[in-house]
């Protein structure tokens, strides 16, 4: 999976969504995913950073913030 994740990164120094400029729900999908990275201790290596962002940017979004689950909430500190 990390290797996977991994080869995604360069889709985000190109666009800003999986899919380009538009938010689809494709990155609906993916988020949930990336957020419990942490929880699971998956680690990603420096070549991610450009999905990390991405996925600060998620993170961020009012709909995805609204959304969470007590439970989901706490997985990330």
């Amino acid at each position: 999976m990390r290797d996977r994740l991994t080869e995604l990164a360069p889709i985000f120094t190109k666009q800003k969504h999986m899919l380009g400029e538009e938010f689809s729900m494709l990155d609906v999908a993916i988020a949930p995913l990336l957020w419990r990275l942490d929880h699971y201790g998956v680690e990603l290596d420096k070549a991610a950073a450009p999905l990390m962002k991405y996925a600060e940017r998620i993170f961020s979004r009012q709909g995805f913030i609204d959304a969470l689950t007590p439970s989901e909430k706490v997985m990330r500190r």
